[in-house]
């Protein structure tokens, strides 16, 4: 007995359906249904296209520098025995004989290049003015100390050296019959500069690279000391860019299956355990004429004692509306549909009242709507 009756309560619990409106039936299976076409899509291209990375591989590195020394020789003088100083000092003018200035440079490949290039060494007698940490040249004359020479090799590396020594009489000479022929003053420096331009063909690509080297003497000075940029380096790559397909994400994978799982139960929940709520056409009937026509409506406490020969039934409720009109009589109603009772609307002249019914319907007698497999819509 107990079985009996715990399988009919399951019976009736699995037949239970919820009711609610047929548009927001029909809205929520369409966004559910929307949703899951789109963690579907989601879901094939975790799978199919998990992405790419792009890397960056060194195929092809090198280094070049480029390097000057000096020493400046000098003539015998009483200060000291010492035929030549070393950079980095203070130079008196009178004493100093030349400068031997020397230059090198390499570069150095990790592969084997075709190597070509061409250096050359010139200096720019400068006239100058400085405001603060500015330089500016009023006139430059420019010298060739050494013409352009050419390299080339076929090898990992190439290594390049040169001495050239500097007779600063001449420049200073220079300066002093400039000054004096033109009487003009001004602050005048020499600029050598050490300039490499290099071109290394690799199996991966060209490199080109310059490098210039330099020292700046003072002119026209009792004494001086020379300002360096000696030593000049760079290093290179060259890179190639490798494309990588990542795996696929299995985070990814679980998360879409599992929306899409319960998307699909959602639409399935909806379908089968849920139906539209029946609606009364009469009730339906009856708000509208209470919403279009209420301010001349008048509700009635008792029934009406009427003589049923009297009675006059209209079709509508538009004809009533219209016998109102033409009399000018309130449109009288008693009952109310939605505690479920027959409401009749009067319109008296007498000995006639004009009526009209608005008979309740029950909602065992409407069905909702089916489609053909047998789920509610």
């Amino acid at each position: 007995m107990e079985f009996n009756n715990l399988k009919v309560k399951s019976i009736i619990f699995i037949k239970v359906k919820l009711r609610m409106a047929k548009m927001l039936r029909i809205s929520l299976i369409t966004v559910l249904g929307l949703f899951t076409v789109f963690v579907f899509v989601l879901l094939y291209q975790a799978w199919t296209s998990p992405g790419t990375v792009e890397e960056k591989v060194q195929i092809y590195s090198y280094k070049h520098k480029g390097e000057v020394d000096y020493r400046v020789n000098l003539h015998p003088n009483p200060i000291t025995s010492e035929e030549s100083l070393g950079k980095g000092q203070y130079y008196l003018t009178p004493f100093v004989k030349n400068i031997n200035t020397s230059f090198k440079y390499q570069f150095l490949g990790d592969k084997v290049a075709d190597i070509t290039g061409e250096y050359e060494v010139t200096a720019y007698m400068q006239g100058i003015r400085r405001e603060l940490d500015k330089i500016f040249i009023i006139w430059n004359k420019p010298y060739i100390l050494s013409a352009k020479e050419t390299f080339e090799a076929k090898d990992k590396e190439i290594a390049l050296s040169k001495e050239l020594p500097l007779d600063l009489k001449i420049y200073n000479d220079f300066v002093a019959k400039f000054f004096k022929d033109h009487e003009i003053q001004t602050e005048v420096i020499l600029s050598l500069n050490w300039d490499v331009r290099i071109n290394a063909q690799t199996e991966n690509g060209m490199i080109q690279e310059q490098l210039t080297p330099s020292i700046t003497i003072p002119l026209n000075t009792k004494y001086f000391q020379i300002t360096e940029d000696l030593s000049k380096s760079k290093e290179g790559v060259i890179e190639n860019t490798v494309i990588t397909t990542l795996p696929v994400d299995e985070t990814k994978l679980t998360v879409y299956g599992v929306l899409a799982f319960i998307f699909i139960i959602g639409i399935i929940l909806i379908i089968f355990k849920t139906e539209n709520t029946i609606v009364n056409p009469v009730k339906k009937q009856w708000k509208k004429i209470h919403k279009d026509h209420g301010e001349r409506l008048v509700a009635l406490e008792n029934e009406l004692s009427i003589n049923s020969d009297s009675l006059l039934n209209v079709k509508t409720f538009e004809d009533i509306v219209k016998v109102a009109d033409e009399l000018g009589k309130p449109i009288m109603y008693r009952g109310n549909l939605e505690h479920d009772e027959e409401q009749v609307f009067y319109v008296l002249n007498e000995p006639r009242i004009f009526t009209y019914r608005l008979a309740f319907l029950q909602q065992s007698t409407s069905e909702p709507e089916t489609m053909g497999s047998g789920f509610t819509l």
